[in-house]
C-alpha cells in the first residue's frame, strides 16, 4: 500500500505527464520536466492537495492555485521560467485561453481523485 506522500507524488508526475501530452497535442512548447528542482516539485504537490480541496469554481480553485505561487515569490511571465520564478498561467481564469483552462481542469480532476483515493477507508 502507498502511503499518502507516495500517492501525491504519484498524481504530481500523472499530472506533469498529462499537462506535457496536452501541450503536444495543442502545439505549444515543451519543456523538460527536470527544470523543477525538488523544493519545486514539494511546492506542486503542495499546491495539488491544496487545490484539491477545495469544492469550489474553477476559477476560485485558480485563484488559490496562483496565491500559492504569488506568494513563493512567482510572477506573471510569457514564458515558464522556474529558474526565475516566471509562469504564464499567472493571469486571472477568465484571462487564461480556453485551452489553459481545460488543462487545468483536467489536472483539477486527477487531484480530487487522488484525495479520494486517500480518503477511502483501507480494507483489512
Amino acid at each position: 500500500m502507498k502511503t499518502d506522500a507516495e500517492i501525491w507524488a504519484l498524481t504530481e508526475r500523472m499530472q506533469a505527464e498529462i499537462a506535457r501530452e496536452i501541450r503536444v497535442l495543442l502545439g505549444e512548447e515543451q519543456y523538460d520536466q527536470r527544470i523543477f528542482t525538488d523544493a519545486e516539485t514539494a511546492r506542486r504537490v503542495e499546491a495539488l492537495q491544496k487545490c484539491a480541496a477545495f469544492h469550489t469554481s474553477d476559477a476560485e480553485r485558480h485563484e488559490a492555485w496562483r496565491d500559492m505561487h504569488f506568494e513563493s515569490g512567482w510572477l506573471y511571465g510569457p514564458m515558464l521560467d522556474p529558474a526565475n520564478k516566471f509562469h504564464p498561467n499567472l493571469l486571472p481564469w477568465d484571462e487564461l485561453p480556453a485551452s489553459t483552462r481545460v488543462k487545468a481542469r483536467i489536472l483539477d480532476i486527477c487531484a480530487r481523485y487522488a484525495a479520494a483515493i486517500i480518503a477511502a477507508p483501507t480494507e483489512g
